[in-house]
């Protein structure tokens, strides 16, 4: 992802969305989507999922009827 990016929550119907629903259910283009980071499980009897989403983009998106979250920050983790 080109701009700053930020991890947003969402609770999604499906037991293992894309990059495609997450995004359509948090309101942002499919380009928002970091596809590298994808679509993590946080808690599957929730289904409730993490994914990386470009910062401008949350900013602009549209609401949707699904529970988001966010944004918290992605913070750099570095390894020795």
């Amino acid at each position: 992802m080109r701009n700053r990016a930020v991890l947003i929550t969402v609770d999604l119907e499906s037991n293992s969305p894309s990059p495609d629903v997450a995004a359509v259910a948090i309101g942002v283009p499919a380009t928002a989507i970091d596809g590298g980071f994808g679509v993590v499980t946080l808690d599957p009897q929730l289904h409730r999922y993490a994914v990386k989403v470009d910062a401008a983009a949350f900013r602009k998106r549209r609401r949707t009827g699904y529970a988001v979250c966010g944004p918290f920050s992605d913070p750099a983790i570095e390894t020795s």
